[in-house]
């Protein structure tokens, strides 16, 4: 959760790589933003169908942290 004022929390999933990151990213899910890009699970999460939460795992194998922020 990031907490931006009293009362308001926003959920975001970050996505690390092994190493120190060159940098990162951070993906907003398009659309009308009717469905959740992550849902936790046991044991991890559920990156949606989007294509752009599901690339999360790809820009931390190429060495960023890629930051998803829920809808």
């Amino acid at each position: 959760m990031l907490s931006s004022r009293p009362g308001v929390n926003q959920r975001i999933l970050i996505v690390r790589t092994d190493a120190k990151p060159k940098g990162s990213v951070m993906l907003f899910k398009g659309g009308r933003g009717g469905r959740n890009p992550f849902s936790e699970t046991t044991g991890g999460f559920h990156l949606a169908g989007n294509f752009l939460t599901r690339s999360a795992p790809l820009f931390a194998r190429q060495g960023f942290m890629a930051v998803i922020v829920d809808t």
